[in-house]
């Protein structure tokens, strides 16, 4: 009897051990962090998402006036002159996207093969969150910036709101980076972003700081220790890289009255 009885617990921590060893496999499913970016694609692959992140509650420049001194709408006036208007879930009013750009860029930093496998991949990821900022500055003014991945327990989330011009001066660099990165080609009607965009949208997003601090000083909108000119220099500066490449032409078929 003791001898059926040790076999039989000998079998049974097999089997429980066995089992323990099956059981502990990566999902067939769905891809796990565990497996992924562990190739270059893989970086491609996950930086395509933000392809199709809108990161804006408006498709139009005009409509994204409603709420200012410019004009109103019925569904923007309560809050937003109130003052009340805060960041929920909408896209252009959350942190998912910028969270998500800081786990490519960190996981870039782990990442064990040639950076230049990765590198397109990487300056489009700095590209999308200094485009995800961009929205969040033109809502709101002044935000926290975050630059890491955080969990529940991290003090950032109990932080207060940088100055707006700090948040600006990151986002211009986030498209430094992104102009250093992607690739220099023009791009031939693929989705791939070019530095030649990074530096339209940081002449775009320069010009935008640089009037907002030259016509809002001395309100309570103004930024703190504002610095106009060195933003709209950056403007001229990154559209003027763009002109240089000789790349790029205002469209024109002859007909002058027409072609705008």
């Amino acid at each position: 009897n003791y001898k059926k009885l040790i076999i039989s617990l000998i079998g049974l921590c097999t089997i429980l051990w066995s089992c323990e060893d099956w059981l502990d496999r990566e999902p067939l499913d769905v891809v796990s962090e565990a497996s992924f970016f562990k190739s270059a694609n893989d970086f491609t692959v996950y930086v395509n998402s933000f392809h199709t992140a809108n990161g804006d509650w408006t498709t139009s420049e005009a409509l994204r006036d409603n709420g200012t001194d410019v004009q109103t709408s019925t569904n923007s006036l309560p809050d937003r002159i109130a003052g009340q208007a805060t960041i929920n879930s909408g896209p252009g009013y959350s942190y998912g996207n910028v969270r998500s750009a800081n786990y490519l860029i960190k996981k870039a930093r782990e990442y064990e093969g040639d950076f230049n496998g990765i590198k397109q991949a990487v300056g489009e990821a700095h590209y999308f969150r200094a485009w995800f900022y961009y929205v969040l500055l033109r809502n709101f003014g002044e935000v926290q910036w975050i630059d890491d991945v955080l969990t529940m327990e991290s003090e950032e989330l109990f932080g207060t709101r940088d100055p707006r011009n700090l948040v600006a001066d990151k986002i211009l660099a986030d498209l430094d980076t992104a102009a250093m990165y992607c690739m220099a080609d023009k791009g031939n009607g693929y989705s791939r972003i070019p530095k030649w965009l990074a530096l339209l949208l940081q002449s775009r997003i320069a010009l935008y700081e640089g009037t907002w601090e030259k016509y809002h000083a001395g309100t309570v909108f103004a930024a703190k220790n504002p610095d106009a000119n060195k933003y709209l220099t950056k403007a001229a500066e990154a559209a003027k890289q763009i002109i240089d490449s000789k790349l790029y032409q205002i469209w024109s078929t002859g007909d002058i009255a027409n072609d705008f």
